[in-house]
């Protein structure tokens, strides 16, 4: 039986690699239980200068796209809070067709906005 492949976090990477440089390769791999081909292969890597822009990129938070419609996206946020709270399952379609309708009644452009499946999945 092979076992599960597992990936590490570059900051894990980094406190194992520092542990290997302070004593030795054997010696970090018991501590963070991994076999010592890792821990020789993350020395390289940090050798290389591999993890340098990765530490930098990290996304923060508050990062990435911000939203067309902040206002219908609240209000359809508290809709979906308000039926949650009184036992009523939500539905995408249900979302998506009630942001329809919020669009229209604050007449938002919602020509241009579609409430696809896609957006109702990370609007969730």
């Amino acid at each position: 039986m092979a076992s599960r492949r597992t990936s590490y976090a570059v900051k894990e990477k980094l406190k194992a690699v520092r542990r290997a440089e302070e004593s030795n390769n054997c010696v970090a791999a018991r501590e963070f239980r991994v076999s010592e081909k890792p821990i020789r292969d993350w020395r390289k890597a940090k050798d290389v200068g591999k993890w340098q822009n990765v530490l930098k990129t990290q996304r923060k938070v508050g990062a990435g796209r911000k939203s067309f419609h902040p206002i219908l996206e609240q209000e359809l946020a508290e809709w979906i809070r308000a039926r949650r709270q009184s036992g009523i399952t939500v539905s995408t379609s249900d979302i998506r067709r009630r942001g329809r309708t919020l669009g229209q009644e604050a007449q938002h452009a919602t020509e241009q906005f579609r409430f696809s499946s896609h957006w109702c999945f990370r609007f969730m």
